[in-house]
């Protein structure tokens, strides 16, 4: 890989262009211009590491002019661009336990406060808002509390999160394994697995069956769609003995990690194509065709181009002509819309 330094070669603007005050010189724009161009081109096709040229610069201490090599072409392996991804592992430090001590801790978390508020304006609506939501807040200290004393440390035991209320559930179930202290709010449910399940085993078996699940346990809730815990916990399964549970659980992670790496290169790779898409574009509309292009169009290839005077355009041929939008385009003007009026015979 060649990498050019193409800053020496500049001649000064005679005005500004916004921030610009430099330009690479070019004959066909400029005949006094130093042919920059070529330069570069020759540089480009030697393809020497270390090739230097002279330049005439300012001294700093001094100011006066004086001669400098610099060196303008350097040559890099590709694999000088590449970088080492290293994944550094630690071990997952995650517990859970229903003691009264963290019940205690509910009644400081936002989202559980949040349950016993409204933002209603009627004091008939707003108290009956807050007393609703008092009673889920018991609801849900009573449900923790039958969890038991039992401290949860084992990853694959921990909690299961299921959506239980959401426009999503028209098309799927989202589930995922909790790996990080986190509230929950009266759209998701958090289920506990027994001794007789692997939870992450439980959400590739959502994953993998979403319609026939959506078919059983869906309801049509007034405003989104909306699932039961009932529900779920009366549909009947046949499953594997724990370990063949944790045994297919490590293969889907093994197996679709791959799919999911090669899903992401997959989109990097269409991010980059569309960039080039735009590129190509903005380098076409504002510089014209290019040459081996042009010459089948019959028109001139490589044209003499010119400052265009705006920032965000840059350098353009130099027989396109300026001209105003309003000189191209022609709007429609908006006509009233006139209701048919229809008498009743």
């Amino acid at each position: 890989m060649q990498l050019i330094d193409a800053r020496p070669f500049w001649v000064q603007m005679e005005k500004s262009l916004g921030n610009k005050r430099r330009r690479i010189g070019d004959p066909s724009a400029k005949e006094e211009d130093p042919d920059h161009i070529s330069e570069l081109t020759k540089i480009f096709g030697a393809f020497r590491d270390g090739h230097t040229r002279i330049f005439s610069e300012e001294d700093a201490i001094t100011h006066q002019p004086v001669q400098r090599a610099r060196v303008v072409s350097k040559i890099s392996d590709n694999e000088d661009f590449g970088y080492h991804k290293i994944t550094v592992e630690r071990p997952l430090r995650l517990n859970f336990q229903a003691c009264a001590e963290r019940i205690t801790r509910l009644d400081d978390e936002s989202g559980f406060k949040n349950l016993a508020t409204s933002a209603k304006k009627d004091p008939t609506v707003r108290e009956k808002e807050i007393a609703a939501g008092k009673v889920r807040q018991e609801e849900i200290r009573a449900f923790v509390r039958t969890l038991g004393n039992k401290l949860w440390s084992d990853r694959e035991a921990f909690l299961l999160l299921m959506v239980n209320r959401s426009g999503i559930l028209r098309h799927s179930i989202p589930a995922a394994i909790i790996t990080r202290e986190m509230a929950i709010n009266q759209d998701i449910r958090g289920c506990v697995p027994l001794s007789v399940v692997d939870s992450k085993f439980i959400a590739y078996l959502i994953e993998g069956n979403q319609p026939a699940l959506l078919a059983l346990w869906r309801q049509q809730g007034a405003t989104v769609e909306s699932l039961t815990f009932e529900s779920v916990k009366t549909t009947n399964l046949h499953l594997p003995d724990l370990a063949e549970q944790r045994a297919i659980k490590a293969f889907l992670d093994r197996e679709t990690g791959r799919v999911d790496r090669l899903a992401a290169k997959k989109r990097e790779l269409i991010e980059r194509l569309k960039e080039k898409r735009t590129a190509l574009i903005s380098r076409t509309v504002t510089r014209g065709l290019p040459a081996e292009a042009a010459a089948k169009a019959g028109l001139p290839a490589n044209p003499p181009i010119k400052p265009s005077a705006l920032d965000w355009l840059g350098d353009i041929p130099k027989h396109w002509e300026e001209k105003r939008l309003s000189g191209a385009l022609a709007g429609i003007p908006h006509r009233p819309h006139h209701r048919r009026r229809y008498r009743q015979d």
